[in-house]
């Protein structure tokens, strides 16, 4: 396999690499996993943009190299500790369904003469993952009560209230924008809790920016400029009992812009390009710990301007589930025990840092992805804050992240059909969720229901 070792980058599959996979007598297992695991990171790193990747890639051999991708993803390979905790009686691993898939789409526009016969192999695929997470969520569903928690217990803010140096335990706010309801609702969660804000670093959201964002993220970074920034609203359009911006509202007291609410409190602001932008900013307003409430990957250079670190709350169960759509990933692999968050300090790597806590929550609640993934961001700053009071309060709380799990990447929309249909119709919650518990009692407690 040809790869550049600077950027880790997929040129296609040699001819070697073809005679290996190819051969009947004692196939070498190893090898060939290590590739189906390259190419499956290289297809679900670029998944919509993989056509246009691959004409400018494999130029005349773009048809004849998906091909080959399309039948190495095909072959069946021994577990290895990136996906050991997947489900033995799992018919294929989703995760190389997903760059399947993806594989297909691109094929189609080339039109390739195996469309037909891939085609069936995806049907049949998708038809026996449906069928396993049919069986796996009524199995599951009889043992959901040891999914709860008792978020109450766990955001024990009274702890940090008797600490005789919190004064010196302030905290940097770093923001993916200027009308961000997370970034807004742990602003206000700091201020209620009397724990000092010694600045706050928010992104503009450039022209720069937007053209990197929709290289990723594609037509999905329209929906979420028109929800976060325009509606200034939850993530997806999925109503739930008490909202992201509904709690936001009661915490900051009406406030939806961070500049107007920095100045009201007087708390130092910088707006920013890149992160890293602030460093001078920093040597004035600085803290041991900041608090990430998005904005991208952020550089080595920018960690090392905070002593204890900068605090991660990553929704997906760490180590296991690095990366993207980490809170669909796991059910499409059966495993409704592994939906939740993860709290840990960020280092220059993705999703690797120590960790501090893991919550995890019950997704039987739940008759959709885009339901759950509204509660989950209901409850993020208030885990967000708590995991920052349990860091401040015993530093001996973090533990190194085990050489487990991999890296995720977007699901393919047909995958995520698969987990709505399936949650939809098995759905038979009546009662309020763990998460709806949790805010009406807070709400009580700092006064703000």
């Amino acid at each position: 396999m040809k790869i550049e070792n600077r950027k880790n980058e997929f040129f296609g599959l040699s001819e070697n690499d073809l005679k290996i996979i190819r051969s009947k007598e004692n196939p070498n297992l190893k090898y060939i996993g290590d590739i189906q695991e390259k190419v499956r990171r290289f297809v679900s790193f670029h998944n919509r943009n993989l056509y246009k990747v691959s004409k400018i890639r494999f130029k005349k051999d773009a048809v004849s190299q998906l091909e080959n991708i399309f039948e190495l993803l095909n072959f069946k390979v021994e577990n290895s500790n990136l996906n050991k905790h997947l489900p033995n009686s799992l018919p294929i691993d989703p995760s190389i369904l997903n760059a399947m898939l993806f594989c297909f789409d691109a094929l189609k526009k080339y039109n390739s003469f195996k469309l037909k016969s891939f085609s069936k192999k995806l049907n049949n695929y998708k038809k026996e993952l449906n069928q396993f997470l049919e069986k796996e969520y009524q199995k599951e569903f009889l043992k959901g009560e040891i999914f709860n928690n008792d978020f109450i217990k766990i955001f024990n803010y009274e702890k940090f209230n008797l600490s005789k140096n919190k004064v010196n335990q302030g905290v940097v706010i770093l923001s993916p924008n200027r009308y961000s309801l997370f970034s807004l609702s742990t602003i206000a969660l700091c201020n209620k809790l009397q724990i000092p804000i010694k600045s706050i670093i928010v992104r503009r959201f450039s022209i720069k920016r937007f053209k990197n964002e929709f290289k990723r993220d594609g037509y999905l970074l329209l929906k979420k400029i028109y929800r976060k920034l325009i509606l200034k609203s939850d993530e997806n359009a999925n109503k739930i009992l008490i909202s992201l911006k509904e709690i936001c509202s009661k915490l900051t007291g009406g406030f939806s812009d961070i500049k107007k609410m920095a100045n009201a409190r007087k708390i130092p602001l910088i707006f920013v390009d890149e992160f890293e932008e602030s460093n001078n900013f920093l040597l004035k307003n600085k803290a041991d710990i900041a608090l990430f409430t998005g904005g991208g990957f952020i550089k080595k250079s920018f960690l090392n301007n905070f002593k204890i670190g900068i605090i991660n709350l990553h929704m997906g169960i760490l180590p296991f589930y690095k990366g993207m759509d980490v809170v669909e990933s796991p059910l499409s692999e059966g495993r409704f025990d592994f939906v939740g968050l993860t709290s840990h300090i960020m280092d220059a790597q993705i999703d690797t840092g120590p960790l501090i806590k893991i919550y995890k929550l019950n997704p039987f609640y739940y008759e959709s992805l885009g339901s759950l993934r509204n509660e989950i961001g209901l409850i993020m700053p208030f885990l967000l804050v708590d995991s920052f009071l349990k860091l401040t309060s015993n530093e001996k709380v973090l533990n190194r992240q085990k050489l487990l799990g991999r890296q995720y990447y977007f699901l393919h929309r047909d995958l995520i059909s698969i987990i709505n249909e399936v949650l939809f119709k098995n759905y038979n919650h009546k009662e309020l969720t763990e998460v709806n518990k949790f805010i009406f009692e807070i709400s009580k407690k700092l006064g703000i229901d």
